[in-house]
């Protein structure tokens, strides 16, 4: 994706035919820093507009000079005079106050930012309608298609990030329009009679989706706006701030809605204190909870199919996970529970039928697909340095005893490969291996740093020269 972030100005002019100056300043990068990028475009517009080319000239001297965005990494950042502390996020990793490296007693949300989170806070767009976040992380959770509605282009995409923001750690799987109009070229594709497609989020600010996609399953209108008709006439009088806020769906929950935070949050709003930015974080800081609960079931059954016992008799290639299996998994939930709180009330089903059917739900959305590919990865990773470090560091003398020399070979084949396949500087303590058809000799070499090259041919000329250096010394 590339993502835009915007800065828009309107105004009055009797001397445009329209009677508005209107213009955008658009930001665009491959980057996900919606905080970040939002707060530049909120200082580069005005000075923009008010002072013309020479602000874009000053912008891009200063943007040179920052350092290479590394995931995780804190960075004071000058532009236009200004200087932005920001945490850059880690991919699936939520950004919570309390993990930042921001001191919180001075704590100033407008120069010290949160890359991955909007400049307006959930909190604040979901403060009428607390009770329906439970519904909303549900209907996330198994990618069902969603409309948002709200009343400007700023509300509407900031809060499209938030939905998609409700899950973490889970990877959403899906496609999302922050704001989504009638221009747009899949306009055709999405506004139809037909089912809407799975996995899909769409933002629209303009009233026409109100009867265009009502068909969706499911509608979430936030924000308040002022009243305004509809020009066109087949909508004539229809009164936009006069429809409901909140969540119509065709699903019906099944997660208890938390009393304690709903309690809290109601008391520090009706005080006005404190700030929509600690509310906000401590309503993410819940789902965030929430959805590492519902991950406890998956997580401990994946954790019994990564191989752990790896020697140097393994096979040729770093051990491979055993397959999920849904059957199993459903076994383990029923004997071990979930940590959710599910409601049990008004449901003809036990408890028990209820939890299972909702993970069982779970394992066939694209969700689950996507959680379960990064968690392959990772752990396939992790199973892969290990592999590295029984080739490294296992006791090579003790192995030797009795195999044949065809092992003792693809001994040496195995280390090669490796070397040839990692692209990263690798520090390793090895085993050196030396073969003849008589005897067998090795030697214990330590090397500190192998740079790896880019062209295949001398990488593998380097690995051949490391594994098969001092043959002289050996006996024929």
């Amino acid at each position: 994706f590339l993502y835009g972030y915007v800065f828009f100005r309107q105004k009055k002019d009797p001397r445009i035919r329209r009677g508005y100056f209107q213009k955008s300043l658009v930001i665009l990068s491959q980057y996900p820093y919606v905080g970040l990028f939002s707060k530049m475009a909120s200082i580069l517009g005005p000075a923009y507009f008010d002072v013309g080319k020479p602000m874009l000239e000053a912008a891009c001297h200063d943007i040179a000079s920052w350092k290479s965005p590394a995931p995780g990494n804190h960075f004071d950042l000058p532009f236009l005079g200004n200087v932005i502390q920001v945490e850059l996020s880690q991919p699936n990793k939520p950004q919570l106050l309390e993990t930042c490296p921001f001191d919180m007693a001075n704590y100033r949300p407008e120069t010290q930012i949160l890359a991955s989170l909007p400049p307006v806070t959930m909190f604040t767009h979901f403060r009428d309608m607390l009770k329906d976040l439970w519904l909303c992380w549900e209907l996330m959770l198994f990618a069902e298609p969603i409309v948002l509605m709200a009343p400007d282009p700023k509300i509407c995409s900031e809060t499209v990030l938030e939905l998609v923001d409700l899950i973490n750690p889970i990877p959403y799987c899906g496609d999302y329009r922050p704001y989504f109009t009638i221009q747009d070229s899949d306009f055709k594709s999405f506004v139809t009679k037909n089912k809407p497609p799975s996995n899909i989020i769409i933002g629209v600010t303009n009233p026409f989706f109100t009867k265009a996609l009502q068909h969706w399953p499911n509608i979430i209108r936030v924000g308040k706006s002022k009243s305004r008709k509809l020009c066109d006439s087949s909508w004539k009088g229809l009164n936009v701030s006069s429809l409901d806020f909140g969540v119509t769906s065709k699903r019906k929950s099944v997660i208890a809605k938390d009393k304690a935070i709903l309690k809290l949050l109601a008391e520090a709003i009706a005080r006005g204190y404190p700030p929509d930015y600690l509310l906000n974080n401590i309503l993410r800081r819940y789902f965030v909870d929430l959805t590492e609960k519902f991950l406890v079931p998956l997580n401990r059954y994946f954790s019994t199919l990564i191989p752990f016992h790896i020697t140097l008799s393994s096979s040729q290639e770093p051990p491979l996970l055993k397959p999920f299996k849904t059957d199993v998994f459903l076994k383990s939930l029923q004997e071990h529970g979930p940590q959710i709180p599910f409601k049990s009330k008004n449901f003809p089903t036990t408890s028990t039928d209820t939890y299972l059917n909702f993970y069982a739900q779970f394992l066939k959305c694209g969700n689950f697909a996507t959680w379960l590919r990064q968690r392959t990865i990772e752990a396939q990773n992790e199973v892969r340095k290990r592999y590295l470090q029984v080739l490294c560091d296992d006791d090579v003398r003790k192995w030797m005893v009795g195999k044949h020399e065809m092992e003792l070979v693809d001994l040496l084949v195995r280390v090669k490969d490796e070397l040839v396949n990692n692209s990263n500087l690798i520090y390793l303590s090895i085993k050196r291996i030396y073969c003849t058809k008589q005897e067998i000799f090795y030697r214990n070499c330590q090397i500190k740093m192998i740079r790896l090259l880019s062209n295949r041919h001398q990488c593998e000329t380097m690995a051949y020269r490391l594994l098969y250096l001092h043959l002289s010394n050996v006996k024929s």
